[in-house]
């Protein structure tokens, strides 16, 4: 079985979307990450999938990485980034 583990730096789009990350989890972010999760597990079938959320100040970081079984996978990036953005955007509209 395929490990996939996906690290996303939600800052930017938080920050967009004007929602603060902190010791409270606001609904509305609990609601963007639960539908950034699905999102990326439906995007990689058959894989198990771990979605790592990273809240921080920009820096040298990409927004998305991928890990497969340990090593760099950048194969899609753009797509998945497309992928999150859109599932961000589900997840505010609730």
């Amino acid at each position: 079985m395929d490990v996939v583990e996906v690290f996303w730096n939600a800052k930017p789009d938080l920050a967009r979307l004007g929602l603060k990350y902190g010791s409270a989890l606001d609904p509305r972010v609990e609601r963007i990450f639960n539908e950034v999760r699905a999102s990326v597990a439906d995007a990689f079938p058959g894989c198990a999938t771990l979605v790592r959320i990273a809240v921080r100040k920009g820096g040298k970081d990409e927004a998305i990485r991928v890990l497969r079984h340990g090593c760099a996978d950048e194969e899609d990036l753009e797509g998945l980034q497309v992928l999150i953005r859109q599932a961000v955007e589900r997840g505010a509209c609730v």
